[in-house]
């Protein structure tokens, strides 16, 4: 029996929390936790049974890892994979991706020139109602789609006063809401609908948090090369209920997620996936398929180790040379990240100009 491929992991909190458990759920064996604070990372790599812990990527390299899961701020992703892809490491690497496009450019270049495969920490992509809703999509269930919705209203963020990590709120650390849950929602817009065209956005911070320089609300009119228009809108300052949008319009009918989470994020909708034509409405039941292996997983972990375990169970799978069946979900690969990046970058270009739309063809 082959022995299991192994894995390091950097970032002490949702790395552990959430990257230690799918990894474990999907058969590696982990055996570095990476942090800041180095007896911090030794107890809690103690605690999740996640091997050593190191305050330094380059000490846990040693290791030689198969894979290195990197869960740290956005401003320290692309030095942290470059170190890994030396090593000879794949890479999983939390999302938003990069800084710019050009980090970007660059990671995905040594990836190909080295033959190692580097994946996007876009988990949702494999929650059951959004990988049906893209399948459905893809069958042709409303028609070609002529009109897409994404809004969503939460509140993590909407008390100034409430203790958040720094770089949350740091622009040149890579914080603001556009990065950590709109990094999200470029990818499942390109995941379902195709290629963006171009963009006419604005990012606003709606709470009065002192010295913040990144947003904490995005809104984003969007067209898609196959003549799709979309709005993408998402905070996480609202006070009040939570609201939840997912919806696609097209010639044959429409299409909708009513969301059961409640978390008011467009990646966090999941629920009962809904098709309404001529022939009525109907709730379009989840394939054997598409359903979440949550074996080992306990219940309160389920809604993102659930994913990322089938994330890194297909990472697996193509390190050994067998790809994934073609079918949703898919990772989001290094391209992916490119692709998103890019978009991203148009997204903060058009604020910056007053939502001057910016074309991306």
């Amino acid at each position: 029996m082959p022995a299991a491929p192994t894995a390091v992991i950097a970032g002490t909190n949702f790395g552990a929390r959430v990257h230690g458990r799918a990894l474990q759920a999907a058969g590696y064996e982990v055996v570095g936790l990476v942090g800041r604070d180095v007896e911090k990372a030794r107890q809690r790599a103690e605690k999740g049974g996640l091997g050593q812990g190191f305050a330094d990527i380059a000490e846990a390299l040693k290791l030689k890892p198969t894979v290195v899961a990197i869960a740290t701020p956005p401003h320290t992703h692309a030095d942290i994979a470059h170190q890994a892809m030396d090593a000879g490491a794949h890479v999983v690497c939390e999302k938003p991706f990069t800084l710019d496009l050009g980090q970007a450019d660059a990671l995905a270049a040594k990836a190909g020139k080295l033959g190692l495969i580097g994946l996007l920490g876009h988990e949702f992509r494999y929650t059951e109602s959004s990988a049906l809703f893209g399948r459905l999509l893809d069958e042709g269930a409303i028609g070609q789609p002529r009109l897409a919705t994404f809004v969503a209203h939460g509140g993590l963020v909407k008390d100034p006063e409430l203790a958040m990590p720094e770089w949350w709120f740091d622009e040149a650390s890579g914080g603001g809401w556009l990065g950590a849950s709109g990094s999200h929602a470029v990818d499942r817009v390109r995941d379902w609908y195709g290629e963006v065209a171009g963009v006419s956005a604005r990012l606003v911070l709606l709470t009065d948090r002192p010295g913040a320089t990144a947003d904490d609300t995005f809104e984003v009119h969007f067209r898609t090369v196959n003549g799709l228009t979309g709005t993408l809108q998402g905070t996480a300052a609202a006070w009040g209920p939570t609201v939840n949008v997912t919806r696609a319009l097209g010639p044959g009918g429409a299409m909708w997620i009513e969301d059961l989470v409640k978390m008011g994020s467009v990646e966090a909708v999941s629920g009962d996936v809904f098709v309404a034509d001529r022939n009525g409405v109907r709730q379009v039941p989840v394939p054997d398929d598409l359903k979440l292996d949550l074996t080992g997983i306990a219940p309160e972990f389920t809604r993102n180790v659930g994913p990322f375990a089938q994330l890194y169970r297909d990472l697996k799978a193509m390190i050994d040379g067998k790809r994934p069946a073609d079918r949703r979900p898919r990772a989001s690969t290094f391209a992916d990240g490119c692709a998103n990046m890019r978009l991203l970058d148009a997204i903060r270009a058009s604020s910056a100009t007053d939502g001057a739309w910016i074309s991306l063809v």
